[in-house]
């Protein structure tokens, strides 16, 4: 008999144990979902800004808009194409209206000389790239992000973006470097002149975002 209460209390304990587990369990994988869905809107909140604010020659007439992410901090003069990777299928239906059309970084190819072109179609467009969220507080956070339209045409930018009303929004940027086309008349015509490029040590305050 002492073994039958023993062998019973066993089996209680072990399914307590179990539910605990899975309660453990459930909670781990809402608060990773909950974690993922708030990275998506920080995400999100960033590529829009950068849609409407960039100094590439194309902005919103490119045939298309690229988006990469990266889990490392950039190099000091941007990204290393060959190590992001694509945002998941359910992020980028939140742009699947989108004029430019949005599209995975994978669906083009990075030529520097030439620019980014559609695999499919060979048209170029914008690359808009995101590095990993850095933590300020709950409500801000810093990501280093940018573009690239080609060698003379790209930027490496620090962003902070706060949550206002459970929304984020991007509130300031730091430009650690560009580099941009310049033109000038000649001849009655515009042509290419130079690159220029602005380093971290030229630019040193983030400029405020209205």
């Amino acid at each position: 008999m002492k073994h039958i209460w023993i062998l019973c209390a066993c089996f209680l304990l072990s399914a307590s144990t179990t539910r605990l587990w899975a309660a453990d369990l459930a909670a781990s994988d809402q608060a990773k979902g909950a974690a993922h869905a708030e990275a998506d809107q920080i995400y999100r909140a960033l590529f829009e800004r950068q849609f409407i604010k960039n100094n590439s020659g194309q902005k919103n007439e490119a045939a298309a808009y690229y988006l990469q992410l990266f889990k490392d901090e950039p190099q000091r003069f941007g990204f290393d194409h060959s190590k992001g990777v694509d945002p998941s299928d359910a992020f980028m239906e939140s742009f699947a209206n989108h004029v430019p059309p949005v599209r995975k970084a994978s669906q083009a190819r990075v030529d520097p000389p030439k620019g980014v072109l559609d695999k499919e179609t060979g048209a170029r467009g914008l690359l808009f790239r995101t590095g990993p969220i850095k933590p300020i507080s709950e409500t801000k956070v810093e990501v280093a992000g940018g573009y690239f339209e080609g060698l003379l045409s790209a930027s490496h930018i620090i962003y902070t973006l706060a949550k206002v009303d459970d929304k984020w929004k991007v509130t300031s940027e730091q430009l650690r470097s560009i580099s941009k086309l310049r033109e000038v008349e000649e001849g009655g015509a515009q042509h290419i002149a130079s690159a220029e490029l602005s380093s971290t040590s030229a630019i040193r305050k983030g400029a405020r975002v209205f």
